[in-house]
């Protein structure tokens, strides 16, 4: 990879997240906050200059639109069960109406999510709502039944992820 200094040591989330680096298994490696990846996704390692390499979602603003490709590296999940919990923020956007967080929230305590931050937001429309919650969640399995099971509840419109803006690799 042209002389970039990797650091030998190994960061303990990703040892525990069974992170496979093909050619490169004892650098130091971080999860980036721009895309937040989950265990089952497909992802990329973008190699950073001193920091080691930062593992991103493969469909990642920074990598898409990544300048020097020589520095995006071929990384996989590994085959041992994740024990790591992985922090994703979503949007829910739904028609306002009494009992509509109270319903959204029953799902995340039905399924045993975590919520490690929520924000409601006033909505330009104003039959609307909008709830930015940050989730903490084992799998990309995980993440996609809990997205599924938020669509469905009543006069909810969409989920979705979201990116952190302003952070990159």
């Amino acid at each position: 990879m042209g002389g970039l200094p990797l650091y030998a040591k190994r960061d303990a989330d990703m040892r525990q997240s069974g992170m496979e680096i093909h050619g490169a298994n004892d650098i130091y490696k971080r999860i980036a906050r721009c895309c937040n990846p989950v265990e089952g996704e497909q992802v990329v390692g973008y190699v950073t200059r001193g920091n080691g390499l930062t593992v991103h979602r493969i469909d990642c603003h920074n990598v898409i639109n990544e300048r020097q490709p020589e520095r995006l590296m071929p990384v996989s999940w590994g085959g041992t069960k994740n024990t790591q919990i992985y922090s994703v923020p979503l949007r829910i956007e739904a028609w306002d109406r009494v009992g509509l967080w109270h319903d959204v929230t029953e799902v995340f305590k039905n399924n045993n999510i975590n919520i490690k931050t929520v924000n409601m937001s006033q909505h330009r429309h104003p039959d609307k709502a909008s709830l930015q919650a940050t989730v903490m969640v084992d799998s990309f399995s995980e993440l996609t039944t809990l997205m599924d099971k938020l669509g469905r509840v009543k006069d909810v419109i969409e989920v979705r992820r979201e990116r952190n803006v302003g952070r990159g690799a």
